[in-house]
């Protein structure tokens, strides 16, 4: 007796159900918090049948299909929570990415502005250079008006400045050189001469 009516209850809470999971499944809600709330109904319908009939088995069902429904529930939740922290990562990384681009535009434009600076300055400081008149030195050996110091010799230009050897090393290199100086002036005794 108690298997019928287990039977009998299980066929006609399947078929109340029905409609219900074709409209969720077309929804396309079927892991949604309406999806649960058919399932808890279901639950207690199946454990409600179990009191009035005194069938345990039907109460056993009715907990477990209980705490699956608190499973799915839970699921739900920490899907949720997931989907709102990846929503949240999500906006702090375009964020992120919104400052680094600031930034590196305005380093650029500030880099493009020191060199536009430096530019100007250097135009600046060549145009100062063209429009300060070139001291002129005095032609020649002229001194100028009320100077006292003597004008510098100046040098022969194209030809270097000769170097004079001293006139004794000469000879003895001479004497060397045509064999008339003895071996005394040879090793460095002199001879007068």
């Amino acid at each position: 007796m108690t298997s019928i009516a287990r039977t009998v209850v299980d066929r006609s809470l399947k078929l109340a159900r029905a409609p219900l999971d074709m409209a969720l499944g077309v929804a396309g809600a079927s892991r949604s918090p309406a999806k649960l709330a058919v399932d808890r109904v279901e639950a207690g319908v199946r454990r409600t049948a179990g009191v009035v009939l005194g069938d345990r088995g039907l109460k056993r069902d009715a907990d477990r299909r209980e705490v699956a429904a608190e499973e799915r529930e839970r699921a739900l939740q920490l899907q949720e929570e997931a989907e709102h922290r990846r929503v949240e990562a999500e906006k702090q990384r375009r964020s992120r990415e919104r400052r680094v681009d600031k930034a590196a535009q305005k380093a650029k434009a500030d880099g493009a502005q020191r060199a536009r600076a430096a530019k100007l300055e250097s135009l600046k400081a060549r145009r100062k250079r063209r429009s300060t008149p070139r001291r002129t030195r005095p032609p020649g050996n002229v001194r100028p008006a009320g100077s006292k110091a003597r004008p510098p010799k100046r040098r022969r230009r194209g030809r270097a400045p000769r170097v004079r050897a001293h006139p004794v090393a000469v000879r003895s290199h001479w004497r060397f050189r045509k064999g008339t100086a003895s071996s005394a002036t040879r090793c460095g005794a002199s001879t007068g001469g």
